[in-house]
């Protein structure tokens, strides 16, 4: 385990667990590549998993200047997975969508979209969600409402300043969500609070000057937080007691203050703390008595003067320090 978590400090490289992410079937059958209603602008993948009652239907549309309007065909309302990349997409609407009605699997990376509000009503089936890279500067309530079923919400690469109260509040079902490289400054109160079913969170390379102290209250299934390079400089006592089943911490190159002892005491079952370069160089005798599942700790360049012998006490299962 550990050998794994070394692995996967770099914030960009970071891949979610396989959990989130099903493997593709081993001997799946040999898919039928661009047939005839597939768009000159496009390639297309049929893929017939098991005859007539089950299939995966591919289509991606990159680079150039196209829209979805001037090639609408039945074919699409088969098509479960779609990619709309690096083309000068500016808009979509609620009716951009509403052929795709069996889509599982949208991404829109890579264009410049100013407006898509409402855009995703029509694709209920919808589990995973790339929105990256697209200039996008606000997530508003009414984005996610009808995607009940999501699982995976990637928005990095955006220009994100702040999270409404309620802008995931459809999400109930969501387990992954990637916020990395945005502008967001706060972590509010109630900007996670409807994400009970999340386990990986990653919001690193942000400028968050604030966490509320309850931001993480109800995150009790997260198992992964990468916030490193986040500009994060003060976290209260309180902020990570929710989050009870933490097994990863990564909050190196942050510029975090002197904090209480208390800020990691809840996280009795974390096994993975990275926080090089935080500034924590005053470290209380017993900041890490209550992390008695951890295995690994990296505090290098925090630039610690003194370690008194019983800092480590009761860290049983250290192996990497």
């Amino acid at each position: 385990m550990i050998g794994f978590y070394n692995k996967i400090i770099d914030q960009q490289s970071i891949r979610p667990p396989s959990v989130l992410f099903p493997s593709e079937d081993v001997n799946k059958p040999q898919p039928e590549f661009n047939p005839k209603w597939c768009p000159m602008e496009c390639s297309c993948a049929v893929i017939n998993i098991n005859g007539i009652y089950e299939s995966k239907v591919e289509m991606a549309c990159n680079f150039g200047n196209w829209t979805l309007m001037s090639a609408w065909k039945p074919e699409f309302s088969n098509v479960t997975h779609l990619k709309l990349e690096q083309t000068v997409i500016e808009a979509v609407t609620n009716t951009t969508f509403y052929i795709f009605a069996n889509l599982v699997r949208l991404s829109i990376t890579e264009n410049q979209l100013r407006s898509y509000s409402n855009a995703f009503h029509r694709i209920p089936r919808l589990l995973a969600l790339r929105i990256r890279n697209t200039g996008r500067a606000r997530v508003s309530s009414e984005l996610f409402t009808n995607l009940k079923h999501l699982r995976t919400l990637d928005m990095a690469f955006n220009s994100i300043t702040e999270l409404d109260n309620n802008s995931f509040s459809s999400l109930r079902e969501l387990t992954f969500l990637d916020l990395t490289k945005n502008k967001l400054s706060v972590v509010g109160k109630n900007s996670l609070q409807t994400l009970v079913s999340l386990l990986v969170l990653r919001m690193a390379s942000n400028h968050i000057s604030v966490i509320h102290p309850e931001a993480f209250s109800s995150s009790t299934l997260v198992a992964f937080i990468f916030a490193s390079n986040a500009n994060i400089s003060k976290i209260q006592p309180m902020t990570f007691m929710g989050l009870s089943n933490l097994r990863l911490l990564a909050m190196n190159n942050n510029h975090v203050d002197e904090s209480s002892p208390w800020v990691l005491h809840h996280l009795n079952k974390l096994e993975t703390l990275i926080i090089t370069n935080t500034g924590f160089s005053n470290v209380s005798y017993d900041v890490f008595h209550n992390l008695t599942h951890l295995r690994s700790i990296d505090i290098a360049g925090c630039g610690i003067k003194k370690i008194k012998a019983s800092l480590f006490k009761n860290l049983n299962q250290l192996t990497n320090l």
